[in-house]
């Protein structure tokens, strides 16, 4: 049973790494992957894990939305290097009912832009990158509409299955896990 556990084991491993092997790993650096071109835009729609998960309701009666993102960027290099440019607007929400004459209601608007470095990996459908957002953050309901600078870094995946859609996902500070659908027109 141990041999033949190796033997799949050996040969799944052989024949997943072979195309690696012919993969230009001089050039992925200055590539993008997932098939994206300098030029084109990628629509990102995401829903995620912000930071209400940390709040506990003591028991009380609670609420929350998940975080929910739209994304727009555009390809271009600085010198030889692939990136991307855009801006985002999200929003996720949690409130809790103390009783019925005391319920508390918290909404968050993100809004901003962002930049992102990309990597080509073998294989070619998959798109890494790392990035920085940067904009507001606007706290509203009981919040009493304060504002706060949004300062994220995140790193994320695209999966191109055909030349316009892929999945995509992201971990990052601010929203810890986003997961969603990329666009490229």
């Amino acid at each position: 049973m141990k041999k033949k556990f190796l033997a799949v084991f050996a040969a799944l491993f052989v024949f997943g790494t072979a195309g690696s092997f012919a993969f230009d790993w001089s050039q992925c650096w200055c590539n993008y992957g997932g098939g994206i071109e300098e030029g084109d835009w990628i629509l990102h729609v995401d829903t995620g894990l912000g930071d209400w998960v940390i709040y506990n309701n003591y028991g009380y009666d609670a609420w929350t939305t998940p975080y929910l993102e739209v994304g727009l960027s555009y390809a271009g290099f600085i010198g030889k290097l692939p990136f991307t440019f855009g801006g985002f607007v999200g929003f996720d929400g949690h409130g809790y009912r103390y009783s019925d004459n005391d319920v508390r209601t918290y909404l968050k608007i993100y809004t901003g832009g962002d930049i992102a470095y990309h990597l080509q990996l073998p294989p070619k459908i998959i798109d890494l990158y790392g990035g920085l957002r940067a904009g507001v953050k606007l706290r509203l309901g009981d919040y009493d509409g304060r504002v706060n600078v949004l300062f994220d870094p995140y790193i994320g995946v695209n999966f191109f299955f055909t030349d316009f859609f892929g999945l995509n996902v992201e971990t990052g500070y601010e929203n810890w896990l986003r997961a969603g659908l990329s666009f490229k027109f």
